[in-house]
């Protein structure tokens, strides 16, 4: 709106008087009343009259235009100060006080407010609220216009905060098209003479003219923006309901792998009851049945075949609580030991995911919602095909009915016969001496025509050269803006051709481009995978090689294993059967002498009286006890000796079979 720099002296209103605020904003300038101390009469006609005096005294009151008031009311009262006949309108103020005239209120005084002695003083204040609530317009002071003058601050009157102000470059372009139309109109011929009304004409068709472009350039940039703004919200709608139709299909998709998984897991459960059901078929061949040991099923906390069937959940919660360590995995010979046992990974099976089939020109698109739409294009085609293909085999059905129809022979039907009667001749001949006298009659009336034409030849070419030359003058300029026109309208279909011919090199050549870049990637990527490829079977080969190298390192070392854990067995065996022969023969022994301690001392023998008796005996003892004892114990030693020779020879091939693998890796 439109704010004063500073305030008038001669202008009644605004800082000089005070005013009313109306709307529900009235409460913000609210003003305390104050009292003054003034000496007889009444106080406020006292402060109204002093107030009053220092307004110069003018006949004819100023218009008032207030920015508070409706736009209907401006209307009403736009101006009244202006109009012949009417009294100017006063400012809206406080109402005047009863029983003083207006007059004692416009005393004249040489005084200025100033230098009186003034105990009040009006002051205006502005609030800053800047709630959502209680937020309006901003408030702008009154400003009066005296009469005869228009501002061309008017010209933006009806804009308001947020429509329009603060002042843009749009406004700034409504005030010059108001200034020009002041500049032109100022400019005006004023005279009553035809030549004078056609330049007023010219200048405001001009002006009219140019009026009406920028109106149209201003109703198609807000149809631009309209369509922008349509645009932005289409595109958002496509995005929302991609987003919509992605999450959908990925739902889907959960919901179907989810059953995929179910089901594989179903399939995983019957593998291995029909595993389990098998292994155990071929442990007991001959199909006797064994009753469960529950006692040692509860003791041996290993994997089994088939768990208990009591307490079962409670054993499903219980295993996380056991400790489980692998011996293997405390030295670091075992470690390796386990990493040469691992599965390769070429060896796996990789599990691929089951993708349906899909169309390269469905998926070159761009979105999902033009891939569902080929889709069922697509759809629509099959559909559409088939039918084509079943009405095809119906009409090779019928062709070929129709061709059997077609291979019987058919009757031949005699010619019709012609009836000849008494007459005929003569008839035509009446018939051509008609036809011959209507010619004859047409011919003498088209040369009389022509003849009379041949006479007034010259007063129609009179005639025809007056008429033309009146419609010359008015005919030769439309021809030549035609002909213009014509040429103009030429230029821009030859344009309009040669771009979309443009358009269209650039676009062949673009995908032209494109094209051959793509085939350049394709051999690239197509080289690569050959690359890839050879270095793959390269290295599966390497792979393979070692693997054999591995597995007969692997069985020569099981054997030697083997041979070893045998010496050690037999070693065990022959160390166990001498410990326990030597324990029963001395246990043997001791009780033997025993017993022949007892006899002797029980027996009443007699003591060897001679020599001969004594070398008895003792030859006695050395045949029946000395000598064979001396061979069994030779024996036994022999025989240790070949074992221990053998179990020797095996534990060290056994250790150099350890040692050169332990180098080798």
């Amino acid at each position: 709106m439109f704010r004063p720099a500073q305030s008038l002296d001669y202008v009644a209103g605004g800082r000089g008087m005070s005013t009313e605020i109306g709307g529900r904003d009235r409460f913000k300038f609210f003003k305390r009343p104050v009292v003054p101390t003034m000496e007889g009469g009444t106080q406020t006609a006292g402060g109204m009259a002093a107030a009053a005096s220092t307004m110069p005294i003018n006949n004819n009151r100023p218009i008032v235009h207030r920015s508070v008031q409706p736009r209907s009311q401006f209307l009403q009262s736009d101006n009244v100060g202006t109009e012949v006949g009417k009294k100017p309108r006063a400012p809206r103020t406080l109402e005047q006080l009863p029983g003083k005239p207006r007059e004692a209120f416009l005393a004249s005084t040489d005084q200025p407010l100033a230098q009186q002695d003034a105990h009040t003083r009006t002051i205006e204040c502005q609030t800053m609220f800047r709630e959502s609530d209680t937020q309006t317009d901003p408030y702008t002071p009154d400003y009066f216009v005296e009469e005869g003058q228009q501002p061309e601050v008017l010209a933006i009157m009806e804009l308001r905060y947020g429509e329009g102000l603060p002042a843009g470059a749009g406004e700034v372009h409504m005030i010059d098209r108001v200034q020009r139309r002041k500049r032109v109109e100022a400019n005006l011929p004023q005279g009553s003479d035809p030549q004078a009304m056609n330049e007023r004409l010219v200048a405001l068709e001009a002006l009219e003219k140019l009026e009406w472009e920028e109106r149209e350039a201003h109703i198609k940039g807000l149809q631009d923006t309209r369509l922008q703004q349509m645009e932005r919200a289409l595109r958002k709608r496509e995005e929302v309901r991609e987003g919509q139709s992605v999450a959908r299909v990925e739902s889907v998709k959960d919901k179907k792998m989810d059953e995929l998984q179910r089901k594989l897991q179903v399939l995983q459960e019957k593998r291995l009851t029909a595993t389990r059901k098998l292994a155990t078929r071929h442990a007991n061949p001959t199909c006797e049945k064994e009753q469960p040991d529950i006692i040692q099923d509860h003791i041996l906390y290993g994997p089994r075949a088939k768990a208990v069937k009591t307490n079962t959940l409670v054993e499903k919660m219980n295993t996380n609580n056991y400790d489980v360590r692998p011996t293997l995995l405390s030295f670091p010979e075992g470690v390796q030991e386990l990493e040469r046992s691992v599965v390769p990974k070429l060896e796996t099976v990789r599990t691929r995911r089951l993708l349906p089939p899909e169309q390269p020109a469905v998926a070159a698109l761009e979105t999902h919602y033009q891939k569902r739409q080929a889709l069922q294009v697509l759809d629509h085609l099959e559909y559409a095909n088939g039918i084509i293909e079943a009405s095809h085999e119906v009409k090779q059905k019928s062709s070929n009915i129709q061709d059997l129809y077609r291979a019987t022979p058919r009757l031949q039907r005699p010619d019709t016969p012609t009836l000849t009667l008494q007459g005929d001749d003569e008839e035509e001949k009446e018939e051509a001496i008609l036809l011959l006298q209507r010619l004859l009659r047409g011919r003498a009336v088209q040369n009389d025509f022509y003849e009379g034409k041949e006479r007034c030849h010259g007063l129609i070419e009179e005639l025809q050269s007056a008429s033309n030359a009146k419609d010359a003058e008015y005919k030769w300029v439309p021809e030549q803006e035609r002909e213009l026109f014509r040429g103009r309208q030429d230029a821009t279909a030859q344009s309009v051709v040669d771009g979309v011919q443009g358009d269209v090199l650039v676009g062949t050549l673009d995908y032209l481009f494109k094209e051959l870049t793509r085939q350049q990637e394709s051999r690239k990527i197509d080289h690569l995978r050959d690359l890839a490829e050879a270095t793959r079977k390269s290295l599966e080969e390497r792979e393979t090689q070692k693997r054999v190298e591995e597995r007969a390192l692997r069985e020569k070392e099981e054997v030697q294993y083997a041979k070893l854990a045998k010496a050690s067995n037999s070693t065990v065996e022959g160390y166990l059967s001498q410990m326990l022969h030597t324990v029963a023969t001395s246990t043997a022994l001791e009780s033997a002498i025993e017993e022949a301690i007892t006899k002797i001392a029980s027996s009443t023998t007699k003591a060897p009286e001679s020599e001969l008796e004594e070398e008895d005996l003792v030859c006695s003892l050395l045949d029946n006890v000395v000598i064979p004892a001396a061979c069994r114990n030779l024996g036994k030693n022999q025989k240790l000796q070949r074992r221990y020779g053998e179990a020797g020879a095996v534990s060290s091939v056994a250790l150099w079979g350890v040692d050169a693998s332990l180098a080798r890796q």
